[in-house]
């Protein structure tokens, strides 16, 4: 990748979170101005004022669109490849808009700058969302344009596709505009009459036509104009789904992580942390003093790395270090944190974060009431590539080689551990392999910087985690406790629900992390996603949130709140239907009449499942269907979950899944993403712990904190329903519905409530 052009190059200094926010109200009270930006002004100079690079013989558009003089197409794309398939997915979009041969499209990362910004995830995160009351349709919009200025690169929150969906198709559209004035002129025949497809410019009248690469020169001169992109009606690529741009690469080794970088004169780093959250180093020495000819020692604060000629030998010899560690002055305990949150709800403590009150036409009297108390335990990423980057730091500039969700945070993360301005730091952004959150961190580029410095300038230095390493070192999904109250009127109907949860804010920790300092007032919605805009009419519901400080670093993971929360609601809501002598399903169906899209999900998820039929299992063993439907990032998703039990073992045997993601890009993509979400979900539900015992984590690999083989994967059946609205994510979806889902199963066959994860029958 070049070096970030001029055109789209950020401050060389960032600005503080108050800053920014200062700034963004400043543009917010004033209106007129930024309030236009987001109602469309944003969208026409976003795409006519930046270009993307190009190389020798290639045309730039715009900041999307290049096309070289074979016609080829080459895409940025602003959003970091981890397995979901967004460079696929942009180049589709781009492909639909250009009308171009899907196969003469690839897909590049787009280097960083303004026109490239995710606005979306923050949005997410501090609670503005489409409905809330604090905010109404146009200041969210004024609020996302002001954001988007400020030109935060963000992979994550499922917000991808949502975020490319309008630039990308307008940048596309712009450029197929202009490759039609091209060749109007050089016809000079009306431009209206002329139509593009497969890579052409076509004259129907006199059936002439130029290639694309024979137009781009020209066409990329012509002053871009808006042009809106094609109604649904018209579309033949969206929908369908094109060739995944990456499997090739992906299965014959080319495509480059960023463990798989190799320079000229590299050396190679592993790294040694303090067996215990917040103990420091005292001292690391070489046995007897003597340091290998090869390697050298590298000291933090709660770290040593040792450097070497490859990485084997690396390892081994940060394995013979003889180091000292200071205690912690109150060791982290994950059992005794636990205990903090049930007796947090126990107690009904919290601030009320959330209410909603739709008062039926006629008094309802409760007639039954429902109590339960659900706890989830802490969890790790567990990405399959551990924690890595490479880095070669000369006087005056800095490259990094990294899988990232958030290349503008690293890069200046790394200008200030380097004493350099942002400006002096390149960002290669790699394929990932996984990032589920652990990926947004800036950790590991800090590290490698640190030590980078204490080598000769100019030295390649590729630094990477062991295993134990990277789950020990984890920034964790949080532990989290709900209790949920229920009054169930005559009919079994919920008169009113009220919840308490208890847990810490990953949004302030992050902040903290990033900017080194967070102020308390940071809304955090992730705390209480999932219950405060549950998908069910409820006549009153009322939410409470304890902030009970972890012991543990917490970061984000795969659909934040929604993985806990979902399980909490779904499980009671299950309760609630059995107190009320109801079919779980047909119980859900009567909370959801005045919602007919999350309705429809739900009727085709029963139906798709045979609910009401009996499981099919082995002789001897017991058999259970439960079901569970969350809305979450856009989407409504509706899972039936198929076990069989058989002593204290519980066997998956089947899941089906029904999602309405509004118009859905790409089929394929969305059934596999599902999927990947289903199986992350179950292994989490079954397996996934995290422990604290004086500060020392327990779990050290895979053996610990399992993951399901594939032995234990069940049988997974994804079906896609056209909602139509707006885009909606897909890369979280599927996961907050499985373990509630599975829970209920449980219960539907042996009549026993768990209440915590991850399951355990005995």
């Amino acid at each position: 990748m070049t070096s970030n052009p001029a055109h789209i190059r950020q401050r060389s200094r960032p600005r503080s979170l108050a800053r920014r926010v200062f700034v963004a109200s400043g543009l917010l009270a004033g209106g007129g101005l930024i309030i236009a930006a987001g109602a469309g002004i944003w969208r026409g100079w976003n795409i006519a004022r930046y270009r993307a690079p190009g190389g020798d013989g290639e045309s730039a558009f715009n900041a999307w669109v290049v096309i070289d003089a074979t016609g080829r197409v080459a895409v940025s794309v602003p959003h970091q490849e981890m397995g979901q398939g967004i460079h696929t997915l942009v180049a589709l979009l781009v492909a639909e808009e250009l009308d171009c041969d899907p196969a003469q499209v690839v897909a590049r990362p787009a280097p960083l700058g303004v026109a490239y910004s995710n606005p979306l995830p923050l949005i997410d995160a501090l609670a503005f969302k489409p409905g809330d009351t604090a905010l109404s349709g146009v200041t969210r919009r004024a609020l996302e344009a002001t954001l988007r200025l400020m030109g935060q690169q963000f992979t994550g929150g499922s917000t991808s596709a949502r975020n490319c969906w309008t630039a990308a198709r307008y940048a596309a559209a712009s450029a197929r505009s202009a490759l039609i004035t091209v060749a109007s002129r050089r016809w000079n025949v009306p431009a209206d009459r002329l139509r593009t497809l497969s890579s052409r410019v076509i004259d129907p009248v006199t059936e002439r036509s130029f290639g694309f690469g024979e137009l781009a020169a020209d066409a990329a001169q012509v002053e871009l104009r808006r042009t809106e992109p094609k109604p649904r009606e018209q579309y033949r690529l969206i929908g369908r789904g094109i060739r995944r741009l990456d499997s090739r690469s992906k299965s014959d080794g080319s495509v480059r992580f960023a463990c798989d970088i190799r320079l000229a004169g590299m050396r190679h780093a592993s790294t040694r942390h303090a067996p215990a959250i917040g103990e420091t180093l005292l001292s690391a020495d070489w046995p007897q003093g003597r340091a290998p000819h090869d390697a050298q020692l590298v000291k933090g604060r709660d770290w040593f790395v040792v450097v070497s000629s490859s990485w084997w030998l690396a390892d081994r010899y940060a394995g013979s270090i003889e180091a000292r560690w200071s205690q912690a002055e109150t060791p982290a305990s994950t059992s005794g944190y636990e205990s903090a949150l049930r007796s947090a709800v126990d107690r009904k403590a919290g601030s009320r974060v959330a209410v909603r009150s739709d008062p039926p036409d006629r008094p309802v009297t409760v007639r039954k009431s429902v109590a339960a108390t659900y706890d989830t335990a802490f969890l790790a990423h567990q990405t399959m590539e551990p924690m890595n980057c490479t880095v070669r730091l000369a006087a005056d500039r800095c490259e990094i080689w990294i899988g990232t969700q958030a290349p503008d945070l690293v890069r200046r993360a790394v200008a200030s551990a380097a004493k350099l301005s942002v400006d002096q730091v390149q960002v290669v952004p790699c394929f990932m392999g996984c990032g589920l959150g652990r990926r947004l961190e800036t950790d590991i580029a800090v590290q490698a910087v640190q030590v980078a410095l204490a080598l000769e300038r100019g030295t390649p230095l590729q630094l990477q985690w062991r295993r134990d390493e990277d789950m020990r070192r984890d920034l964790y999904r949080p532990a989290a406790a709900a209790r949920l109250e229920a009054g169930l009127g005559a009919r079994g109907e919920i008169a009113r629900l009220d919840c308490w949860l208890a847990g810490d804010s990953v949004v302030e920790h992050y902040v903290r992390r990033q900017l080194g300092f967070a102020p308390g007032w940071i809304p955090d919605r992730s705390c209480h996603d999932g219950i405060s805009d549950a998908v069910y009419d409820l006549d009153e519901l009322h939410v409470h949130h304890e902030r009970v400080s972890s012991p543990l670093p917490v970061g984000f993971w795969r659909s934040v709140g929604y993985g806990a929360n979902s399980f909490f609601i779904e499980s009671f809501i299950d309760e609630c239907a059995h107190a009320a002598n109801e079919d779980p399903l047909q119980f859900r169906r009567r909370l959801l009449q005045k919602s007919p899209r999350q309705l429809r999900v739900l009727e085709e998820v029963g139906r798709l499942s045979g609910w009401g039929r009996p499981v099919q299992t082995r002789r001897g063993s017991r058999g259970g269907r439960g079901v569970a439907i969350v809305e979450c990032f856009g989407s409504i998703v509706a899972q039936v979950v198929e076990v069989e039990i058989e002593g204290s073992d519980i066997r998956v045997l089947r899941v089906i899944a029904v999602v309405d993601c509004g118009l859905a890009l790409d089929r394929a993509g969305v059934r596999a993403q599902l999927a990947s979400a289903i199986v992350g979900g179950l292994s989490a539900a079954l397996h996934g712990q995290i422990d604290a015992v004086s500060g020392a984590i327990r779990q050290r690999n895979f053996n610990d904190a399992r993951l399901l083989t594939l032995r234990e994967t069940p049988r997974i059946q994804v079906e896609v329903i056209d909602g139509g609205g707006e885009i909606g994510g897909i890369g979280e979806v599927g996961l907050p519905p499985v373990a509630p889902a599975l829970a209920n199963a449980v219960f539907a066959a042996t009549g026993k409530r768990i209440r915590r994860l991850p399951l355990r029958l005995s």
